[in-house]
C-alpha cells in the first residue's frame, strides 16, 4: 500500500467512526492528538478518552509516520464507560424503559458503538449484571480471605453484602425490577447469577 493510499484509508475510517459507524473488531485502534484535533476535541479533555479510531492493521498505520502507539486500552475504556452508564440507567428505568440513546449519552459515546461492543442491548444488560455480581463476590472473597472459621465467614459475608448493597443500590434495583415479571432476563438471572449463591 502506498502512503497516499494509507493516508486515504487512514482518513476514511476516522470520518467512519467520527460519526458513529461501527468498524469491525479485528481493526486496530487507536488515539492520537491530530485525529482528535479533526474532531475539535481537545487531547486530554473530557470527550478524548471515548474517542477511539480504527485503522484497518497497525503496520500500515504505524507507516504513516504519526508516532502513535497502537492500542486497545481505549476500546476497553469504552466498554467499561458503557457498563457503568448502563447500570445507572438499567436500575433507574428497567430493561425496557432504559434507552440504548440514553446509555450512550451518559457514556460519553456515540450510540453505535453499544452494538459494537455488546451487540445487543440485552447483551449489555447482561454486562452490567456481570460486572454489579463481580463487585459483590470479590467483596466477599477479600472480606473472608483471612478466616476458615463458618460462623465468621457468614458473618463477614452478611456485613460486606449490607456494605456493598449501601454502596451498590443498583444491584438490588435491578433484581427487583426483573423479579415483577417472568421474563427470559429473569430466567438468565437466577441461572447465571442466583442460584450459585443459594
Amino acid at each position: 500500500m502506498t502512503a497516499f493510499k494509507r493516508w486515504m484509508s487512514a482518513l476514511v475510517i476516522v470520518c467512519m467512526t467520527g460519526i458513529g459507524m461501527p468498524l469491525p473488531a479485528s481493526a486496530a485502534i487507536v488515539g492520537t492528538d491530530q485525529v482528535a484535533a479533526l474532531f475539535g476535541r481537545t487531547p486530554g479533555g473530557p470527550q478524548s478518552t471515548t474517542a477511539h479510531y480504527y485503522v484497518g492493521s497497525a503496520g500500515d498505520f504505524e507507516a504513516i509516520g504519526w508516532g502513535v502507539t497502537v492500542t486497545r486500552r481505549f476500546a476497553e475504556g469504552t466498554r467499561a464507560s458503557l457498563v457503568e452508564a448502563a447500570i445507572h440507567e438499567f436500575a433507574a428505568h428497567g430493561f425496557d424503559g432504559a434507552s440504548t440513546r440514553a446509555i450512550a449519552a451518559r457514556a460519553g459515546v456515540h450510540q453505535p458503538q453499544i452494538n459494537y461492543h455488546f451487540d445487543s442491548k440485552l447483551a449489555l444488560w447482561r454486562a452490567a449484571l456481570d460486572h454489579l455480581f463481580d463487585e459483590l463476590g470479590a467483596a466477599i472473597a477479600d472480606a473472608i480471605a483471612d478466616t476458615h472459621d463458618d460462623l465468621d465467614v457468614l458473618r463477614r459475608s452478611i456485613r460486606t453484602i449490607v456494605r456493598e448493597s449501601a454502596r451498590r443500590p443498583e444491584l438490588n434495583r435491578m433484581m427487583v425490577k426483573e423479579s415483577s415479571v417472568r421474563s427470559e432476563r429473569l430466567t438468565w438471572l437466577t441461572e447465571h447469577h442466583v442460584r450459585g449463591w443459594f
